[in-house]
């Protein structure tokens, strides 16, 4: 195994394995340098069930970026468009794109070590099943079918439904549709998206303030609509989830939401107004 590339370890522990894609790049990563380097592997065993299990033992190179990288050839972060790629000569989208970054690594200069002591996690992609505790991106405002409300004026089955927000309008948010009944409006967090407002206002730009924010804009939106109970939540740690099963109300809220963020001092706005509402 000593003699493999470092894009053959990776295929080796990616395929055909339960492993994510950031878990075998960096097994890889981990056993050249074991036999290339004198390094020593500190894998436990459960390190693949923890949530800092990936990419603690070593670095990239500093000039190495994973995140232009995907951009650059794929045009997304985001594993839900990623596995939606055609490639050919491979069934899974995930193992060229694996793999590609595999080689690009290895022309780089390949996986160097940290000083003793020292333990970085490097944010290389991770699928939805990286962490235990994380979902995909689909399952966010999400139900079984049984659980969905049947609107009386939709006919049943309710047939499919067009998304016209072009994701330019609302980036960095994005939509998923649940088909046929539902779509949800995410954001993810850990991006950082409007996080230095946030701190001006005295927030941290969690998800939980985030819910904050946009529960003024629902204020907003319900009271000129006359409507009420459209929106639901369904966030975490480092997802920001708002769903709805009124497809074209949400996406109009979608729109206002990106609008709300246009500057510190909108957003204050809504973010009081959503304080005022639960007085």
């Amino acid at each position: 195994m000593a003699e493999m590339k470092l894009y053959e370890l990776v295929n080796h522990y990616h395929i055909g394995t339960e492993l994510t894609c950031a878990e075998a790049v960096f097994m890889a990563c981990n056993v050249l340098r074991r036999f290339y380097r004198g390094g020593r592997d500190h894998r436990s065993d459960d390190c693949k069930r923890r949530s800092d299990g990936c990419g603690q033992h070593g670095r990239l190179p500093n000039d190495f970026r994973i995140d232009g990288l995907m951009l650059g050839f794929y045009g997304t972060l985001h594993c839900v468009e990623l596995q939606r790629l055609e490639i050919v000569g491979y069934e899974n989208p995930c193992h060229a794109i694996v793999e590609a970054l595999a080689k690009k690594l290895e022309a780089a200069g390949g996986p160097q070590d940290l000083p003793p002591g020292k333990r970085r996690t490097t944010g290389l992609l991770m699928c939805g099943k990286a962490r235990d505790y994380m979902k995909d991106f689909s399952q966010y405002g999400n139900r079984p079918d049984d659980q969905w409300e049947m609107l009386p004026w939709i006919p049943d089955p309710r047939p499919p439904f067009k998304i016209w927000v072009k994701p330019e309008q609302i980036a960095p948010f994005f939509l998923i549709p649940h088909h046929p009944y539902a779509i949800s409006l995410l954001l993810k967090i850990s991006d950082g998206f409007r996080a230095e407002e946030f701190r001006r206002l005295g927030l941290t730009g969690s998800s939980e303030d985030w819910e904050r924010l946009v529960r003024g804009v629902i204020r907003e939106f319900e009271k000129n609509n006359s409507a009420r109970d459209l929106f639901h939540f369904d966030s975490d740690e480092d997802v920001f989830c708002v769903y709805s099963q009124y497809i074209d109300d949400l996406m109009m809220l979608a729109k206002l939401i990106r609008a709300a963020c246009a500057d510190e001092k909108t957003m204050g706005m809504y973010l009081n107004m959503s304080e005022a509402a639960k007085t």
